[in-house]
């Protein structure tokens, strides 16, 4: 019986450090969010000044920009509408220039780079709760 129970609290650990996307990220260099992607890569996100930014990385998590790398990104909405924005290079990364951008239920992001399609999905960050039940 104590073989099971072993068993399973591994069981659980494992699962809860790769959870529904096969593993678990570290922030990522920048201090965003960061996500697996197709191509053996991974994408990092950060909001920033009011405005969303991109970085690509590669397997080891390092920045991996050239001056070939482009992409866009399909915002998805929670009314269900969607905006596809071209990602403007900005330093390392990419920056999104739409003022409704870090209001995204989802963000899906294409980059091009020497020849490979790299995408990955990113959701809306969960916000903080609003703290209405105080006084005033």
């Amino acid at each position: 019986m104590s073989l099971f129970f072993f068993a399973l609290v591994i069981s659980s650990q494992t699962f809860a450090q790769h959870g529904a996307k096969g593993h678990a990220h570290a922030a990522g260099p920048h201090g965003g969010t960061v996500e697996s992607a197709t191509e053996g890569y991974h994408s990092e996100m950060v909001t920033k000044n009011a405005k969303l930014y991109f970085y690509l990385l590669d397997a080891n998590g390092k920045t991996a920009i050239s001056k070939a790398v482009t992409g866009e990104v399909l915002l998805q909405f929670a009314d269900g509408t969607t905006k596809t924005v071209m990602l403007t290079s900005s330093g390392e990364g990419f920056v999104v220039n739409d003022p409704k951008a870090t209001t995204f239920a989802n963000a899906i992001v294409t980059f091009q780079n020497g020849g490979k399609t790299v995408s990955v999905k990113f959701k809306a960050p969960a916000k903080a709760a609003d703290n209405h039940n105080h006084q005033h």
